[in-house]
Protein backbone atom coordinates (compact mmCIF):
# COMPACT_ATOMS: atom_id res chain seq x y z
CA UNK A 1 0.00 0.00 0.00
CA UNK A 2 2.83 1.97 1.02
CA UNK A 3 4.08 1.80 -2.61
CA UNK A 4 0.92 2.21 -4.30
CA UNK A 5 0.10 5.19 -2.61
CA UNK A 6 3.86 6.78 -3.14
CA UNK A 7 3.15 7.16 -7.01
CA UNK A 8 0.06 8.86 -7.49
CA UNK A 9 1.98 11.50 -4.70
CA UNK A 10 4.98 11.46 -7.25
CA UNK A 11 3.25 11.78 -9.82
CA UNK A 12 1.21 14.68 -8.42
CA UNK A 13 4.43 16.56 -7.75
CA UNK A 14 5.86 16.34 -11.11
CA UNK A 15 2.72 17.71 -12.63
CA UNK A 16 2.25 20.24 -10.63
CA UNK A 17 5.88 21.46 -10.81
CA UNK A 18 5.35 21.69 -14.84
CA UNK A 19 2.20 23.48 -14.33
CA UNK A 20 3.01 26.20 -12.45
CA UNK A 21 6.36 27.03 -14.47
CA UNK A 22 5.05 28.17 -17.41
CA UNK A 23 7.55 28.80 -20.30
CA UNK A 24 7.84 31.70 -22.40
CA UNK A 25 9.21 32.95 -25.67
CA UNK A 26 11.36 36.32 -25.03
CA UNK A 27 12.73 38.72 -26.94
CA UNK A 28 15.48 40.39 -25.39
CA UNK A 29 16.99 43.99 -26.68
CA UNK A 30 20.40 44.91 -26.98
CA UNK A 31 21.63 47.35 -28.71
CA UNK A 32 24.10 49.61 -25.72
CA UNK A 33 27.91 47.91 -25.33
CA UNK A 34 29.90 47.89 -22.61
CA UNK A 35 28.46 46.39 -19.20
CA UNK A 36 25.03 47.28 -20.79
CA UNK A 37 25.54 44.04 -23.17
CA UNK A 38 27.14 42.04 -20.36
CA UNK A 39 24.11 42.62 -18.64
CA UNK A 40 21.48 41.84 -20.84
CA UNK A 41 23.95 38.87 -21.23
CA UNK A 42 23.39 37.63 -17.95
CA UNK A 43 19.64 38.05 -17.70
CA UNK A 44 19.09 36.18 -21.20
CA UNK A 45 21.15 33.36 -19.32
CA UNK A 46 19.36 33.34 -15.97
CA UNK A 47 15.94 33.33 -18.11
CA UNK A 48 17.19 30.44 -20.42
CA UNK A 49 17.92 28.77 -17.67
CA UNK A 50 14.35 28.80 -15.90
CA UNK A 51 13.22 27.05 -19.18
CA UNK A 52 12.27 29.77 -21.14
CA UNK A 53 12.67 30.48 -24.98
CA UNK A 54 14.85 33.29 -25.10
CA UNK A 55 16.23 35.55 -28.18
CA UNK A 56 18.75 37.94 -27.96
CA UNK A 57 18.50 41.07 -30.67
CA UNK A 58 21.90 42.27 -30.58
CA UNK A 59 23.56 45.54 -32.24
CA UNK A 60 27.25 44.17 -32.56
CA UNK A 61 30.50 46.77 -33.54
CA UNK A 62 29.67 48.93 -30.62
CA UNK A 63 30.73 46.98 -27.56
CA UNK A 64 33.00 48.82 -26.57
CA UNK A 65 34.87 46.55 -24.41
CA UNK A 66 38.56 46.62 -25.12
CA UNK A 67 40.70 43.19 -24.81
CA UNK A 68 37.70 40.89 -24.38
CA UNK A 69 35.90 39.60 -27.85
CA UNK A 70 32.33 39.00 -28.38
CA UNK A 71 31.35 35.13 -28.54
CA UNK A 72 28.31 33.76 -29.45
CA UNK A 73 26.60 32.14 -27.12
CA UNK A 74 25.40 27.94 -26.78
CA UNK A 75 22.55 28.26 -24.67
CA UNK A 76 19.93 31.12 -25.84
CA UNK A 77 19.33 32.68 -29.55
CA UNK A 78 21.23 35.43 -30.81
CA UNK A 79 19.78 37.59 -33.96
CA UNK A 80 22.90 39.87 -34.48
CA UNK A 81 22.82 43.52 -36.63
CA UNK A 82 25.58 46.00 -37.05
CA UNK A 83 25.38 49.86 -38.55
CA UNK A 84 28.01 50.37 -41.79
CA UNK A 85 31.79 49.86 -41.32
CA UNK A 86 31.85 53.48 -42.04
CA UNK A 87 29.59 54.91 -39.51
CA UNK A 88 31.24 52.83 -36.82
CA UNK A 89 34.15 54.30 -37.37
CA UNK A 90 32.81 57.66 -37.32
CA UNK A 91 31.08 56.87 -33.94
CA UNK A 92 33.95 55.82 -32.44
CA UNK A 93 36.01 58.63 -33.23
CA UNK A 94 32.87 61.34 -31.85
CA UNK A 95 32.84 58.86 -28.54
CA UNK A 96 36.88 59.60 -28.24
CA UNK A 97 36.07 63.23 -28.95
CA UNK A 98 33.12 63.06 -26.26
CA UNK A 99 35.22 60.81 -23.84
CA UNK A 100 38.10 64.08 -23.83
CA UNK A 101 35.40 66.55 -23.22
CA UNK A 102 33.79 65.53 -20.31
CA UNK A 103 37.09 64.69 -18.70
CA UNK A 104 37.98 68.58 -19.38
CA UNK A 105 34.59 69.37 -17.84
CA UNK A 106 32.80 70.34 -20.82
CA UNK A 107 29.98 68.41 -21.36
CA UNK A 108 26.94 70.09 -22.28
CA UNK A 109 23.88 69.67 -23.66
CA UNK A 110 24.86 70.01 -27.47
CA UNK A 111 27.29 67.10 -26.78
CA UNK A 112 24.47 64.51 -25.02
CA UNK A 113 22.04 65.65 -27.85
CA UNK A 114 25.11 64.22 -30.38
CA UNK A 115 24.82 61.24 -28.53
CA UNK A 116 21.13 60.64 -28.59
CA UNK A 117 21.07 61.45 -32.62
CA UNK A 118 23.51 58.84 -32.75
CA UNK A 119 21.37 56.35 -30.63
CA UNK A 120 18.50 58.09 -32.82
CA UNK A 121 20.56 56.76 -36.33
CA UNK A 122 20.97 53.41 -34.92
CA UNK A 123 17.57 52.67 -34.37
CA UNK A 124 16.93 53.75 -37.76
CA UNK A 125 19.48 51.16 -39.24
CA UNK A 126 17.41 48.20 -37.26
CA UNK A 127 14.12 49.97 -38.24
CA UNK A 128 14.70 49.30 -41.61
CA UNK A 129 16.15 45.59 -41.42
CA UNK A 130 12.10 44.72 -42.51
CA UNK A 131 13.82 40.73 -42.95
CA UNK A 132 15.14 40.56 -39.19
CA UNK A 133 11.98 42.57 -37.96
CA UNK A 134 9.75 40.49 -39.86
CA UNK A 135 10.75 37.04 -39.02
CA UNK A 136 10.85 38.44 -35.05
CA UNK A 137 7.48 39.29 -35.68
CA UNK A 138 6.56 36.00 -36.99
CA UNK A 139 8.07 34.37 -33.96
CA UNK A 140 5.34 35.60 -31.79
CA UNK A 141 6.87 36.77 -28.72
CA UNK A 142 5.20 36.73 -25.12
CA UNK A 143 7.19 39.74 -23.44
CA UNK A 144 10.33 41.77 -24.68
CA UNK A 145 13.29 43.21 -22.41
CA UNK A 146 14.90 46.14 -23.25
CA UNK A 147 17.92 47.55 -21.50
CA UNK A 148 16.49 51.21 -19.79
CA UNK A 149 20.53 53.11 -20.37
CA UNK A 150 20.65 51.95 -17.02
CA UNK A 151 24.65 51.14 -16.47
CA UNK A 152 25.04 47.56 -16.06
CA UNK A 153 27.79 45.11 -14.70
CA UNK A 154 29.58 43.16 -16.51
CA UNK A 155 31.06 39.26 -16.33
CA UNK A 156 35.20 39.27 -15.97
CA UNK A 157 37.52 36.79 -16.36
CA UNK A 158 39.62 35.00 -13.30
CA UNK A 159 42.66 36.95 -12.88
CA UNK A 160 44.57 38.67 -15.89
CA UNK A 161 47.62 34.59 -9.35
CA UNK A 162 49.66 38.10 -10.47
CA UNK A 163 46.62 39.79 -8.58
CA UNK A 164 47.32 37.57 -5.89
CA UNK A 165 50.78 38.50 -5.49
CA UNK A 166 50.19 42.34 -5.22
CA UNK A 167 47.40 42.18 -2.68
CA UNK A 168 49.51 39.94 -0.24
CA UNK A 169 51.94 42.30 -0.49
CA UNK A 170 50.01 45.36 0.38
CA UNK A 171 49.67 45.18 4.02
CA UNK A 172 47.21 47.40 4.60
CA UNK A 173 44.90 45.92 2.10
CA UNK A 174 44.07 47.33 -1.64
CA UNK A 175 42.01 49.83 -3.63
CA UNK A 176 40.15 48.72 -6.64
CA UNK A 177 40.10 52.09 -9.41
CA UNK A 178 37.75 51.48 -12.38
CA UNK A 179 35.63 54.02 -14.37
CA UNK A 180 33.58 51.81 -15.96
CA UNK A 181 33.63 49.43 -19.27
CA UNK A 182 32.96 52.46 -21.83
CA UNK A 183 36.69 53.87 -20.04
CA UNK A 184 39.36 51.80 -20.64
CA UNK A 185 42.14 54.32 -20.28
CA UNK A 186 42.15 58.23 -19.23
CA UNK A 187 43.49 60.25 -22.71
CA UNK A 188 44.64 63.48 -20.76
CA UNK A 189 48.24 63.29 -18.83
CA UNK A 190 46.99 65.85 -16.32
CA UNK A 191 44.53 63.75 -15.09
CA UNK A 192 46.70 60.69 -15.10
CA UNK A 193 49.49 62.50 -13.23
CA UNK A 194 47.02 63.72 -10.43
CA UNK A 195 45.52 60.24 -10.10
CA UNK A 196 48.78 58.76 -9.96
CA UNK A 197 50.40 61.48 -7.49
CA UNK A 198 47.25 60.73 -5.00
CA UNK A 199 47.94 57.26 -5.19
CA UNK A 200 51.99 57.49 -4.39
CA UNK A 201 50.55 58.78 -0.95
CA UNK A 202 48.29 56.35 0.49
CA UNK A 203 49.93 53.06 2.22
CA UNK A 204 46.97 50.97 0.13
CA UNK A 205 47.79 49.22 -2.52
CA UNK A 206 45.98 50.44 -6.14
CA UNK A 207 44.73 48.01 -8.70
CA UNK A 208 43.69 50.26 -11.39
CA UNK A 209 42.23 49.23 -14.96
CA UNK A 210 44.28 51.18 -17.65
CA UNK A 211 45.25 49.77 -20.54
CA UNK A 212 49.18 49.89 -20.85
CA UNK A 213 49.53 50.20 -24.44
CA UNK A 214 48.04 53.73 -23.72
CA UNK A 215 49.68 54.85 -20.16
CA UNK A 216 52.34 57.61 -21.25
CA UNK A 217 55.73 56.75 -21.39
CA UNK A 218 56.85 59.96 -19.89
CA UNK A 219 54.83 59.18 -16.61
CA UNK A 220 56.50 56.76 -13.94
CA UNK A 221 53.80 54.83 -12.28
CA UNK A 222 53.47 55.09 -8.63
CA UNK A 223 55.30 51.91 -6.90
CA UNK A 224 52.16 50.80 -4.91
CA UNK A 225 50.06 50.73 -8.04
CA UNK A 226 49.49 48.19 -10.49
CA UNK A 227 47.59 48.84 -13.81
CA UNK A 228 45.60 45.96 -15.77
CA UNK A 229 43.67 46.05 -19.15
CA UNK A 230 41.00 43.96 -17.61
CA UNK A 231 40.38 43.11 -13.71
CA UNK A 232 37.90 40.57 -11.96
CA UNK A 233 35.95 43.79 -10.39
CA UNK A 234 33.67 41.01 -8.44
CA UNK A 235 36.06 39.26 -7.37
CA UNK A 236 38.45 41.94 -6.07
CA UNK A 237 35.61 43.67 -4.32
CA UNK A 238 34.57 40.39 -2.43
CA UNK A 239 38.30 39.55 -1.34
CA UNK A 240 38.63 40.30 2.43
CA UNK A 241 41.63 43.45 1.99
CA UNK A 242 39.97 45.48 -0.24
CA UNK A 243 39.12 48.87 1.12
CA UNK A 244 37.61 51.32 -1.55
CA UNK A 245 36.68 50.72 -4.90
CA UNK A 246 37.40 54.12 -6.86
CA UNK A 247 34.71 53.85 -9.39
CA UNK A 248 32.71 56.45 -12.33
CA UNK A 249 29.33 55.96 -10.44
CA UNK A 250 27.56 53.14 -12.71
CA UNK A 251 24.78 51.09 -10.82
CA UNK A 252 26.25 48.04 -11.36
CA UNK A 253 29.48 48.65 -9.74
CA UNK A 254 27.52 50.45 -7.02
CA UNK A 255 25.77 47.82 -6.33
CA UNK A 256 28.83 45.14 -6.16
CA UNK A 257 30.34 47.75 -3.74
CA UNK A 258 26.83 47.43 -1.74
CA UNK A 259 27.01 43.25 -2.00
CA UNK A 260 30.87 43.18 -0.84
CA UNK A 261 30.23 45.70 1.38
CA UNK A 262 33.30 48.01 -0.14
CA UNK A 263 32.72 52.12 0.55
CA UNK A 264 33.69 54.15 -2.93
CA UNK A 265 34.81 57.53 -3.76
CA UNK A 266 33.21 58.35 -6.97
CA UNK A 267 33.83 60.31 -9.82
CA UNK A 268 30.87 60.25 -12.26
CA UNK A 269 31.33 61.81 -15.66
CA UNK A 270 27.87 61.36 -17.35
CA UNK A 271 25.06 59.86 -17.54
CA UNK A 272 23.18 58.93 -14.38
CA UNK A 273 26.43 58.64 -12.77
CA UNK A 274 25.51 61.60 -11.02
CA UNK A 275 22.46 60.73 -9.77
CA UNK A 276 23.79 57.76 -8.09
CA UNK A 277 26.44 59.53 -6.54
CA UNK A 278 23.88 61.61 -5.09
CA UNK A 279 22.13 58.31 -3.75
CA UNK A 280 25.63 56.95 -2.43
CA UNK A 281 25.83 60.27 -0.68
CA UNK A 282 22.52 60.18 1.05
CA UNK A 283 23.40 56.95 2.04
CA UNK A 284 27.09 57.76 3.88
CA UNK A 285 28.33 54.89 1.65
CA UNK A 286 30.46 57.38 0.21
CA UNK A 287 32.16 60.71 -1.50
CA UNK A 288 31.95 62.47 -4.85
CA UNK A 289 34.61 63.82 -6.17
CA UNK A 290 34.19 66.05 -9.53
CA UNK A 291 36.10 65.42 -12.54
CA UNK A 292 37.31 69.44 -12.54
CA UNK A 293 38.02 69.19 -8.58
CA UNK A 294 40.93 65.46 -9.03
CA UNK A 295 43.00 67.25 -8.26
CA UNK A 296 46.20 64.88 -6.02
CA UNK A 297 45.61 66.62 -2.54
CA UNK A 298 42.11 66.57 -2.24
CA UNK A 299 42.00 63.09 -4.06
CA UNK A 300 44.30 61.66 -1.66
CA UNK A 301 42.64 63.60 1.53
CA UNK A 302 39.09 62.09 0.25
CA UNK A 303 40.11 58.56 -0.03
CA UNK A 304 41.98 58.18 3.53
CA UNK A 305 38.85 60.13 4.63
CA UNK A 306 36.48 57.46 3.47
CA UNK A 307 38.98 54.53 4.11
CA UNK A 308 39.56 55.81 7.90
CA UNK A 309 36.04 57.09 9.09
CA UNK A 310 34.37 54.40 9.84
CA UNK A 311 31.11 55.85 9.05
CA UNK A 312 31.52 55.34 5.69
CA UNK A 313 32.44 51.05 6.12
CA UNK A 314 29.34 50.65 8.60
CA UNK A 315 27.04 52.36 6.48
CA UNK A 316 27.81 50.17 3.34
CA UNK A 317 27.97 46.92 5.60
CA UNK A 318 23.95 47.45 7.08
CA UNK A 319 23.52 48.25 2.98
CA UNK A 320 25.03 44.51 2.62
CA UNK A 321 23.55 43.25 5.53
CA UNK A 322 19.82 44.15 3.86
CA UNK A 323 20.81 43.30 0.60
CA UNK A 324 22.16 39.82 1.62
CA UNK A 325 19.30 39.06 3.98
CA UNK A 326 16.57 39.50 0.80
CA UNK A 327 14.21 36.41 0.66
CA UNK A 328 15.05 35.47 -2.96
CA UNK A 329 18.33 35.55 -4.84
CA UNK A 330 18.86 37.63 -7.84
CA UNK A 331 18.08 35.17 -10.43
CA UNK A 332 14.75 33.90 -8.60
CA UNK A 333 13.46 37.45 -8.64
CA UNK A 334 14.07 38.21 -11.84
CA UNK A 335 12.46 35.55 -13.03
CA UNK A 336 9.57 35.19 -11.01
CA UNK A 337 8.44 38.92 -11.32
CA UNK A 338 9.12 38.28 -15.12
CA UNK A 339 6.53 35.32 -15.04
CA UNK A 340 4.50 37.75 -12.71
CA UNK A 341 4.51 40.32 -15.01
CA UNK A 342 3.47 37.67 -17.67
CA UNK A 343 0.94 35.55 -15.91
CA UNK A 344 -1.21 39.01 -15.02
CA UNK A 345 -0.90 39.73 -18.40
CA UNK A 346 1.18 42.92 -18.73
CA UNK A 347 1.09 43.79 -14.65
CA UNK A 348 -1.37 47.17 -14.93
CA UNK A 349 -2.25 46.35 -11.20
CA UNK A 350 1.71 47.04 -10.38
CA UNK A 351 2.09 50.56 -12.57
CA UNK A 352 1.77 53.68 -10.50
CA UNK A 353 -1.69 55.31 -10.38
CA UNK A 354 -0.16 58.77 -11.95
CA UNK A 355 -0.37 56.43 -15.69
CA UNK A 356 -4.09 56.99 -15.05
CA UNK A 357 -4.02 60.67 -14.71
CA UNK A 358 -5.11 63.14 -16.76
CA UNK A 359 -1.87 65.23 -18.27
CA UNK A 360 -2.99 68.48 -15.93
CA UNK A 361 -3.04 66.14 -13.04
CA UNK A 362 0.16 64.41 -13.62
CA UNK A 363 1.71 68.06 -13.74
CA UNK A 364 0.08 68.88 -10.57
CA UNK A 365 -1.62 71.77 -12.47
CA UNK A 366 -4.78 71.24 -11.03
CA UNK A 367 -2.94 71.74 -7.53
CA UNK A 368 -1.35 75.22 -9.21
CA UNK A 369 -4.59 76.50 -10.11
CA UNK A 370 -6.04 75.84 -6.82
CA UNK A 371 -3.28 77.03 -5.06
CA UNK A 372 -2.74 80.05 -7.03
CA UNK A 373 -6.96 80.77 -7.03
CA UNK A 374 -6.59 80.22 -3.43
CA UNK A 375 -3.63 83.11 -2.76
CA UNK A 376 -5.26 85.28 -5.41
CA UNK A 377 -8.52 85.13 -3.30
CA UNK A 378 -6.52 85.97 -0.13
CA UNK A 379 -5.32 89.08 -2.29
CA UNK A 380 -8.04 90.67 -3.15
CA UNK A 381 -9.39 90.04 0.52
CA UNK A 382 -6.34 91.48 2.12
CA UNK A 383 -7.39 94.24 -0.94
CA UNK A 384 -10.61 94.90 0.05
CA UNK A 385 -10.59 94.57 3.88
CA UNK A 386 -7.69 98.22 3.28
CA UNK A 387 -9.76 99.74 1.10
CA UNK A 388 -12.82 99.53 3.29
CA UNK A 389 -10.52 100.39 6.78
CA UNK A 390 -9.22 103.28 4.60
CA UNK A 391 -12.75 104.91 3.51
CA UNK A 392 -13.83 104.28 6.76
CA UNK A 393 -10.97 106.40 8.34
CA UNK A 394 -11.18 109.58 5.71
CA UNK A 395 -14.64 109.30 6.44
CA UNK A 396 -14.26 109.53 9.84
CA UNK A 397 -11.80 112.23 9.77
CA UNK A 398 -14.29 114.17 7.40
CA UNK A 399 -16.87 114.14 9.84
CA UNK A 400 -14.48 115.31 13.00
CA UNK A 401 -13.48 118.32 10.53
CA UNK A 402 -17.34 119.48 9.70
Amino acid sequence: MMAGGRGPLLALLFLRHFLLTEAFKILILSFIGGSHYLMMDEISQVLHNRGHEVRMLLQTGVLMIPGRKYEQPNTYQITAWSASQDYLKEYEKWFADYTEDFLKGREDLSRYLDFMNHLAYQCHVVLNKSEILNSLKDEKFDITVMDGFNPCSFLVAEKEEELEDFIANSEDGFIIVTLGSMLSSIPLLEVLQEMNTAFAHLSQGVIWRCQHSKWPKELKLASNVKIADWIPQNDLLGHPMARLLVTHGGLNSLMESIYHGVPVVGIPLFGDQHDNMVRVEAKNMGITLQIDQLKADKFTRTMKQVIEDKRYKSAVMSLSTIHHSHPLPPDQRLGRWLEHVLQARGGAHLQPYAFQQSWFQQYLLDVLLFLSGSVLGVIYLCVKLLRTAVFRICSAGKQKQT
